[in-house]
């Protein structure tokens, strides 16, 4: 005979609660496998010639089209970014005040290793150009967990630094799940 908790409703929160664990499990094993799909360690590369980026070449064989509002892709060796743009300004050209300017610019970066292809977008501005900001909208607070702050317009730090910020999180999220996976395992 059965102990008396485990009559008919203790067999349907044994049902549940092994149910409940069996979606965690699958959870976790799905956020680990597309979290480790966007990691490339080999995004740290050294500033070697061979390295340094290049602009790809349209199919027929003409430079990127310099005043487009998309930047042009480049290679970085292990990724590849495939776009940069700003929504109210051309990335290329850069803002019309660079020194006094707030914009959310998008990445969309091809990490060659794995197949990974991650777009996010991040606020870029100046300390000028946010106190603009919070006078225009008569903010007394401004919130942007992606911001970037820099002195001026600089198309070439913003793309070097967003990029490091992209392989620090992803070598972040690595760990994080690598660690998971150990303590899960036991």
């Amino acid at each position: 005979m059965p102990p008396s908790w485990l009559n008919e409703s203790g067999t349907k929160l044994l049902l549940m609660l092994a149910a409940v664990v069996a979606l965690f499990m699958v959870g976790r094993w799905i956020s680990a496998r597309a979290e480790s799909s966007a990691h490339d360690p080999t995004l740290i590369q050294d500033e070697t010639p061979a390295t340094r980026p290049t602009i790809l070449k349209g199919p027929d064989s003409a430079p990127p089209d310099p005043n487009a509002p998309v930047h042009p892709e480049m290679d970085f060796g292990p990724v590849v970014l495939r776009k940069l743009y700003f929504n109210g300004f051309d990335a290329t050209g850069g803002p019309a005040d660079p020194l006094n300017f707030v914009d959310d610019a998008t990445l969309e970066v091809y990490f060659k290793h794995t197949g990974a292809l991650l777009e996010n977008t991040y606020t870029v501005a100046t300390p000028a150009g946010l106190i603009q900001l919070l006078r225009d909208k008569n903010w007394d607070i401004l919130y942007s967990p992606e911001i970037f702050i820099v002195n001026r317009y600089d198309l070439k730090l913003i793309r070097e630094t967003i990029l490091e910020r992209i392989v620090d999180d992803s070598e972040l999220r690595q760990s994080h799940a690598e660690s998971d996976m150990e303590r899960f395992m036991g």
